[in-house]
């Protein structure tokens, strides 16, 4: 994934804090650095962590190892919360994936509670401009 916003995002991300089960801002800073590729069981995460977006609407920085439980109260640090919104543009664009595509809108929308990001214009005009070329609309 190389488009030059994702990559300023990647740039600003903190160094990780770590988790006893699945540590999320590790999970997305291997996935940053291109340390983790995105197979099958990375896929499911990303998917779960989605889950996370739109039903609790909180990115915490640890879960179970399954994810289906959070083991922390701790919210990721904004800058993961943003990296991964533009990571889902990406995958979205990338794959052809509505699910992906989905959830990054909800992320660009605000629907977090935790942690609270602000969205920039080079964001936002990323999100629309992935989100019409997949819909097929103008821009």
């Amino acid at each position: 994934m190389s488009d030059p916003v994702l990559i300023a995002a990647r740039d600003l991300l903190p160094p990780p804090r770590g988790s006893d089960g699945f540590a999320t801002e590790e999970f997305l800073a291997e996935l940053a650095s291109g340390q983790q590729e995105i197979d099958e069981e990375a896929a499911a995460r990303i998917e779960r962590l989605c889950k996370k977006v739109e039903v609790p609407k909180r990115l915490l920085t640890g879960y179970s190892d399954d994810l289906n439980t959070s083991i922390s109260d701790d919210p990721v640090d904004p800058a993961y919360a943003k990296y991964f919104m533009l990571m889902l543009f990406a995958l979205a664009e990338q794959n052809e994936d509505l699910k992906y595509l989905n959830c990054a809108l909800k992320l660009l929308d605000g629907v977090l509670i935790l942690p609270v990001f602000e969205v920039d214009e080079s964001s936002r005009r990323l999100g629309d401009s992935v989100a019409a070329r997949m819909l097929r609309e103008p821009v």
